[in-house]
C-alpha cells in the first residue's frame, strides 16, 4: 500500500482499487506500529502515571468513607475534586486495587403462608358463605349458608 501512495495515489483511491475499506488500511497501519512497540509502551506508561494519581485519591477517599462504592467515589472526584473521570475507569481501578465493596444481597421478603385448618371430625369447623340476589316480587334477598368442613354438608 505504501508503494501506491508514493506513486501519487490517494489512500481512498488505492483502497477502492483493491476493494478494501479505508478503516482496514489505517487499522493495519496502526497495528504495524504497535508490533514495533512504539505506540503501546508510551500509551501504557501515560495511563499508569495518570492511574497512580487517581489511585492515591481513591485510597484517601476510601479511608474517610470505607463503605462507599465506585459510583459515589466517581461523583466525589467529579464534583468535589473537579477531575474529569469516567465511572468505568474508577470501577476498573478499584477492582485492580481490591477496593471494591461487596454488593448487598437482598432476600425477598416473604410473608408466612397461613394454611387453612383441616377438620378431623364432623362439627369441628364450620364455614359460612353469604350471597344476595334479586327476586322481582320481593326485592333483594340474602342467603346465608353454614357448611361443615369435614362432611361438606350444609348445616344451616
Amino acid at each position: 500500500m505504501e508503494e501506491l501512495k508514493k506513486e501519487g495515489y490517494t489512500v481512498k483511491a488505492a483502497c477502492e482499487a483493491l476493494g478494501i475499506a479505508r478503516s482496514s488500511y489505517y487499522r493495519d497501519k496502526k497495528k504495524g506500529k504497535a508490533e514495533q512497540g512504539e505506540v503501546t509502551e508510551k500509551a501504557e506508561r501515560k495511563v499508569k502515571e495518570k492511574d497512580a494519581e487517581i489511585i492515591e485519591k481513591i485510597k484517601e477517599i476510601k479511608t474517610l468513607h470505607p463503605f462507599w462504592g465506585y459510583r459515589r467515589i466517581t461523583a466525589w472526584l467529579k464534583y468535589r475534586e473537579n477531575i474529569a473521570i469516567n465511572e468505568k475507569r474508577v470501577r476498573r481501578i478499584m477492582k485492580e486495587e481490591n477496593l471494591m465493596m461487596e454488593a448487598k444481597k437482598y432476600k425477598a421478603k416473604r410473608t408466612p403462608q397461613r394454611r387453612k385448618p383441616r377438620a378431623e371430625r364432623p362439627h369441628e369447623i364450620w364455614g359460612i358463605d353469604m350471597t344476595k340476589f334479586m327476586i322481582p316480587d320481593l326485592g333483594w334477598v340474602y342467603l346465608v349458608i353454614v357448611i361443615d368442613w369435614y362432611t361438606k354438608k350444609i348445616v344451616s
